[in-house]
């Protein structure tokens, strides 16, 4: 029997703590670290799959860039994916995202565009989604990413999605994971009372 205690803790990834970033200083980092998750923007090879060149964030701000209410971020650079993973290297889901399309220039209105989102799975494979994203925020709900080790997805040469609020939960230890463990260190303690009194 495979029992789960309780339910996945969920967590909202913001951006609000950037918040007081300002003008050209938004251009700051390839990785951003929060509550036990980090995201990454690469450029990766097209022959071999590897890292090209690591890229960066822009910050939208209320003093930069197409700030729609709270700070976001958006991967730069054309071609490149951005990568979410758990920090400790564990599993997570998915849940949902707020995404909104913007122009490389942030003149005039970007058009809708589709953006693929890829996640690996536990046990080997891939799951994939598609949004259609429009200027101005919306949630994308994401289904079966599940135990999932990592989730990427891309930017068009002149478009990339702003991406805030992003929804993921832990997954959470097996019941029978416990008992196990449990189970072991009773062993032990018994073989360890049988070495005293022998």
């Amino acid at each position: 029997m495979f029992v789960c205690f309780g339910s996945a803790n969920a967590t909202i990834l913001n951006f609000d703590d950037l918040e007081s970033l300002s003008g050209d200083d938004n251009q700051l980092f390839h990785t951003y670290t929060k509550d036990g998750y980090t995201l990454s923007a690469d450029l990766y090879s097209p022959a071999d799959g590897t890292v090209y060149s690591p890229e960066d964030f822009l910050v939208h701000t209320i003093s930069c860039c197409d700030y729609q209410g709270s700070a976001a971020i958006e991967a730069q650079g054309a071609g490149t994916t951005t990568t979410l993973k758990r920090t400790d290297g564990g599993t997570f889901n998915l849940n949902s995202m707020d995404l909104s399309s913007v122009t490389l220039d942030y003149w005039g209105t970007p058009p809708a565009l589709e953006y693929a989102f890829i996640g690996t799975l536990l046990g080997g494979g891939t799951i994939s989604q598609t949004f259609t994203v429009d200027h101005g925020f919306q949630t994308a709900n994401f289904t079966g990413f599940t135990n999932v080790t990592q989730v990427q997805w891309g930017r068009y040469l002149l478009n990339a999605p702003q991406i805030d609020n992003i929804n993921v939960s832990t997954v959470p230890l097996p019941a029978s994971f416990w008992l196990m463990g449990t189970g072991l260190l009773g062993l032990v303690r018994a073989k360890e009372r049988n070495r005293k009194t022998a």
